[in-house]
This record gives C-alpha cells, structure tokens and sequence, in this order.
C-alpha cells in the first residue's frame, strides 16, 4: 500500500465506484434474484479488466474511506505479477485542497447542466434502467451531501456546503435519472481534478469518460489571436483606403 502522494510512474489513478462495483460484479451468485449484475458493475469489471491489460499498474485514493478494498483475489493476482495494483492517500493532510476540488467539482455540473451538455450525455447509457442500478450514494442528494461536506474539514464546509446547496436547487427541476446522473459525473469531476493535482494520470470509469472527454471547452483569450485580428483589421482597412484613391483617380 502506498500512502504518499505520488504513483509509481506508469500508474494511473482508478475511480472508487470503479472498483467497488467491479468487485460486486466479481462476487455476484447467479443465484440473486437478478440473473447479472447490474450495467454500471458490468462496466466497472470491464474498465478494471482492460485497466490489467493495458496500463502497467493501477490505484484507488482512500482518502475519503476507511479500511482498505476488501478484494482478496485481485490482490493477490497482483502480488504474483509485480504488484499492479495498490492503494493511496493522494489528499493526505491536503484538506483546503480537497475542499477546493468538491467546491469546483459542484461548479462544473452546474455549468453542464445550463449549456445542457449533460442531460445529452445521458445518450451513453445502454438503457433507460442504467441510473436506476447505480450506487445508492448517487440517488440519495441528502445522504450525498451529508457524505461530501463530511470529507471537508470545519473551515470549508460552510462554503462546500452553498456550493452543493446551489447544485441542489439547480437539480430540482431535473428528472431523477438526470440528478442521479449529475451527482455521479461530480464524482468524476473530483477525481478528474484530483488526478490533476497529484500529476498523475486518470482513468475515468467508462460512463463518466465521455462526459469528462467531450465537456465544452471555455473560450479563452490567446495574444496571438489578439495579434492575427489586429493585423486583419489593418489589412483590410488598408484595402479599403486602396481602393476608394483607385475610384478617385478613375473619376
């Protein structure tokens, strides 16, 4: 276990809700009265699995938990090939800066949700039943604030706490598949910037990848723009003050 704030180079930062749901996808008995697992544990087996293939190791920040992840086979086929797997305290005793992140983390969601980026975004999911199966954390809103503003220390939770309330009351007005949706895309917000913070890079569970990917980009301000208009704008005034001396000479 790595309880630092730096992975080991060519480790790459997992979701929480990756792992845990895979680990109940693993575990499941066809006994159940469901006969599968539901899509969203489906999905986190499938990442965690392509995540062995593909990258050379993989961790999970249990910052905001206690105990470690209770999956004793994964950690021992990790064992016997080098160790690819692990966990981390990327936040640490960094609290202001975990504050900061929940704090834009709830911004970002509200943003998508005026431009109407997210509710689009609930194209990706395989059907209509997909929000209803995910984590209970992400269809509850009281318990998910309770759980939030509990990872922040005293001094920020006041303002974590308008932050989540303002996201609150933007999602009233949304459906419960949409609520469900946002509070699980803030998640990955968290994550996203976190991996950030830590220089490290994030691997995103699938559902929330697209939304991360294909968020509207803010418009910023470049001098060479500025520059390039400039030029243009004297370019073209120059023309136009060649042209009126032609029309003159001509009359």
């Amino acid at each position: 276990m790595w309880l630092d704030d730096v992975l080991p180079d060519g480790f790459v930062l997992m979701d929480n809700t990756t792992i845990f749901g895979a680990l109940r996808a693993f575990e499941w008995e066809p006994s159940r009265i469901r006969p599968l697992p539901s899509g969203v544990d489906l999905r986190s087996l499938a990442d965690v699995l392509e995540a062995i293939v593909l990258v050379k190791g993989f961790t999970v920040d249990n910052s905001s938990r206690d105990g470690d992840v209770d999956w004793r086979d994964l950690y021992e086929v990790s064992r016997a090939n080098g160790y690819f797997f692990g966990e981390t305290s990327l936040v640490g005793g960094s609290r202001d800066v975990h504050a900061k992140l929940l704090r834009t983390s709830a911004r970002e969601v509200r943003r998508l949700l005026g431009t109407g980026h997210l509710v689009r975004s609930l194209e990706i999911m395989p059907s209509s039943d997909s929000l209803e199966i995910l984590p209970p954390l992400y269809r509850d809103s009281a318990e998910f604030i309770e759980l939030t503003l509990a990872g922040a220390n005293d001094g920020s939770q006041r303002g974590l706490a308008r932050e989540l309330h303002a996201l609150m009351r933007v999602l009233e007005t949304q459906s419960a598949a949409v609520r469900s949706f946002a509070l699980f895309a803030y998640r990955g917000f968290y994550y996203q910037g976190l991996a950030c913070a830590a220089c490290a890079p994030y691997m995103p569970h699938a559902w929330r990848s697209t939304l991360l990917r294909d968020q509207p980009a803010d418009h910023r301000a470049r001098f060479s723009d500025l520059v390039m208009s400039r030029v243009a704008g004297r370019r073209d005034t120059r023309q136009d003050q060649r042209r009126v001396r032609r029309c003159s000479d001509i009359s």
